[in-house]
C-alpha cells in the first residue's frame, strides 16, 4: 500500500512537471507574435549562490517598458523560470547577452500589457523538464499498473 501511495504521488508531480513546462513552451510559442517595445534595463547581475553541493547562478535583470503612456517593469527573462544553473557557462552566456547594454526588446502581451519577456526562445531547461517528467510518468503509471 505505500509504494501505491508513493507512486500515485510521484505520477502527480510528474503529471504536473509536465503540464507546466508544456504550458511555457505554448506560451513561450505564443509570445512569438506579441508586439515588441523597446525597454529600460534597470539593474543587472549575475548572482552566485555558494553550497557545498556545488554554487548557483542565477541571471538577474529588471526592466522597464511603456506601453500607451503607461510604464510597466518587469523581471521575467523567459516562460518557466529564472535563469539559475549549476553550469557557470550557460548563466554566462545569458548574461553576456545582456551586460552593458541600457536597452532591451520586450515582448509584451496585448492583452495583459504586465505581462512580457525578453527571450522567446524555447529553453534547454524546458526540454529537460519535460523530458524529466515523461520519464517519471512511464515509470509510475508502469509501477501502478502492477
Amino acid at each position: 500500500m505505500f509504494e501505491f501511495i508513493c507512486a500515485t504521488i510521484f505520477t502527480v508531480i510528474a503529471f504536473y512537471i509536465l503540464a507546466y513546462y508544456t504550458y511555457c513552451i505554448y506560451q513561450t510559442y505564443k509570445a512569438r507574435n506579441w508586439p515588441v517595445v523597446i525597454g529600460t534595463i534597470n539593474h543587472q547581475e549575475l548572482k552566485v549562490e555558494e553550497s557545498p553541493d556545488g554554487d548557483m547562478y542565477q541571471m538577474v535583470i529588471q526592466y522597464s517598458y511603456t506601453i500607451d503612456g503607461k510604464c510597466y517593469s518587469s523581471e521575467n527573462i523567459s516562460f518557466g523560470g529564472d535563469f539559475s544553473s549549476t553550469d557557470k557557462c550557460l548563466s554566462e552566456t545569458v548574461h553576456m547577452e545582456f551586460i552593458g547594454k541600457t536597452e532591451v526588446e520586450v515582448y509584451y502581451n496585448p492583452h495583459k500589457n504586465s505581462e512580457s519577456v525578453l527571450i522567446i526562445n524555447i529553453q534547454n531547461f524546458h526540454l529537460f523538464f519535460i523530458l524529466f517528467s515523461l520519464v517519471g510518468l512511464s515509470f509510475s503509471i508502469g509501477f501502478l499498473a502492477l
